[in-house]
């Protein structure tokens, strides 16, 4: 990671796995960070975008691929 984000954290890791089901799948994303200082709040709006990204994601597959 680097810019803005990198600002408020020392440390910022986004993973995203995606799990096969028997009809499409399940991502699961996992957020490790470590703040620059206590004052800083959660990331909550970069997991808020990790969500909106996979449902657009999802109804774009959706409607291109059913």
């Amino acid at each position: 990671m680097d810019g803005e984000i990198m600002k408020a954290f020392k440390n910022f890791k986004a993973t995203a796995q995606a799990i096969a089901k028997e009809e499409g799948c399940l991502v699961k994303w996992i957020l490790e960070y470590e703040k620059r200082s206590q004052n800083i709040p959660d990331p909550v709006d970069y997991k808020e975008l990790a969500t909106k990204i996979c449902r657009d994601m999802d109804g774009h597959l959706a409607a291109n691929f059913n």
